[in-house]
């Protein structure tokens, strides 16, 4: 089979977290091209220990996010070329892994005669979407989706990509592209792994039962609060439990998320002094 993996990065302190390289390096061997592409600037070094881990490189503003990347990635390639492989794949760094061989899941995958899949669906509902609270349609989440030659090659597929903007909220994104894409490509798609889910995002309420599904990537905020089943600590003691996902680089990641959180808490904190002290001087001088 030859694969094609558009895969995008961002990390706010515009840093290279290890699991990034990790994933590279597991996931590559599939690709017969690679294309990384960063939301963050990344600094020389770090870009240095990505050698030999892509064909192409992208370094981008956070403009558009996920989708943004991705579309300037299949500009880079063209649809020509793009069109020309077996399947493409667009995957995100929002989640680690894979904690699971991921060879054969593209195996089984390929077999069924799907004409997308990916990790997880989100289930929709009546309300719930970002921004409105408005209806959610069912849709394959957007961290790890791949698409075989036919879908790529469809009007529909190249339609969509050539005309998503550039959004700067978020909520924009979700409500008119991640929610949106499943329902405009024609054709079969299913999730790697099946499981009954009476909620929405299964990925952040309950991912020890993905675990035990086997499915082969796990949400970087799964860890970031307790869940139905476990505590972060609980949910990381239980990765290095059951699957083959070194511990050390999760552990490394979440805690520089907390180390991130904290430094924004503290420069709240002396923003919010530093304004009631300016008020303060105001009121004093009778202003």
């Amino acid at each position: 089979m030859k694969r094609a993996l558009l895969y995008v990065h961002f990390n706010k302190n515009n840093e290279l977290s290890e699991y990034v390289i990790y994933q590279l390096r597991e996931m590559g061997p599939l690709f017969s091209k690679v294309v990384f592409i960063t939301n963050s600037q990344l600094l020389k070094k770090d870009k240095e220990r990505l050698a030999g881990l892509y064909d192409n490189f992208i370094q981008r503003r956070n403009e558009g996010f996920d989708f943004g990347a991705w579309k300037d990635g299949i500009k880079k390639i063209g649809w020509s070329e793009l069109s020309a492989y077996d399947s493409v794949t667009l995957m995100n760094d929002t989640c680690f892994g894979p904690i699971y061989p991921i060879e054969p899941v593209y195996r089984k995958m390929e077999g069924s005669k799907l004409d997308f899949w990916g990790a997880t669906i989100h289930s929709g509902g009546s309300k719930g979407m970002p921004g409105t609270d408005g209806p959610v349609p069912r849709h394959l989440q957007s961290y790890f989706m791949v698409f075989n030659k036919q879908v790529v090659k469809s009007k529909e597929f190249q339609g969509f990509w050539n005309n998503v903007k550039n959004y700067r909220d978020v909520n924009l994104v979700i409500q008119n592209y991640e929610t949106q894409l499943t329902q405009i490509i024609k054709g079969k798609y299913d999730s790697i792994i099946q499981y009954n889910n009476e909620m929405p995002d299964i990925t952040y309420t309950n991912p020890k039962t993905l675990i035990q599904n086997k499915l082969p990537f796990i949400k970087v905020k799964a860890f970031l609060s307790s869940n139905d089943t476990l505590t972060p600590q609980g949910l990381i003691n239980y990765l290095g439990l059951h699957t083959d996902m070194p511990i050390a680089i999760v552990t490394k990641h979440i805690r520089s998320l907390y180390n991130t959180k904290r430094r924004f808490r503290s420069v709240a904190r002396r923003f919010r002094f530093r304004i009631k002290l300016a008020i303060k001087r105001v009121m004093d001088n009778g202003v």
